[in-house]
């Protein structure tokens, strides 16, 4: 999606021995990246920033639910037109975002949920985890996907 602006969006709560590769992998593929620290009290936030990511900190934990609604927040003051919700502890690869980005606009449809447990079937765009949205009006779903 060449005319779309894309932005990661990572919720992290005492992640700092693992959100370095994460942040890595996911700057490498070209994507701004906001880590919202949900009030951690080690080293993430400052791991973070080495390596890139935008931070936003809680001053103390409100929740994942708190820290993605921050970070989206965020994103879409800075213009985003896609959204991605990405986890910190490095379970969900970088690699697979282009391709849910690229079947939003393929399948014209303006969010996708995936799992990372589904089985190894279906193909890349309906099995990955995160939640992936572009913001337009009105709204439309692609269709359920079953294991």
């Amino acid at each position: 999606m060449p005319d779309e602006y894309v932005w990661v969006v990572i919720a992290a709560y005492n992640e700092a021995r693992v959100i370095e590769r994460v942040i890595a992998d996911v700057r490498h593929c070209g994507f701004s990246t906001v880590l919202v620290d949900d009030g951690s009290s080690d080293a993430t936030a400052e791991v973070a920033e080495r390596v890139g990511a935008v931070v936003v900190r809680h001053p103390v934990n409100l929740g994942q639910g708190a820290a993605l609604q921050t970070g989206i927040e965020f994103a879409l003051r800075k213009g985003a037109d896609v959204i991605v919700t990405f986890d910190a502890d490095g379970q969900h690869r970088a690699t697979d975002i282009a391709g849910l980005v690229d079947a939003l606009a393929r399948h014209s449809v303006d969010y996708a949920l995936g799992s990372r447990f589904l089985s190894a079937g279906p193909p890349i765009s309906r099995r990955c985890g995160g939640a992936f949205s572009r913001r337009r009006r009105g709204s439309r779903a692609s269709p359920a996907v079953s294991p």
